[in-house]
């Protein structure tokens, strides 16, 4: 496991209480966001990240036509 690219989000943040994760003593990053096969999530479940990043390669692609 690379502890450098693995990381954990809480959902829903709301209920974030500190919490801490350590894998053989390793600490494990929490995060707001992340890309996870081709999908980025966030914590809240709203989607803007990966809508976002969609409509970025959507306007990229018109461009180009």
């Amino acid at each position: 496991m690379n502890s450098d690219k693995t990381n954990f989000m809480v959902f829903p943040s709301s209920k974030n209480n500190g919490i801490a994760v350590s894998v053989i003593g390793h600490q494990i990053a929490q995060v707001h966001n992340s890309k996870y096969l081709g999908l980025y999530i966030d914590d809240d479940l709203h989607w803007k990240n990966h809508i976002e990043n969609i409509y970025g390669k959507l306007l990229r692609l018109v461009g180009i036509f």
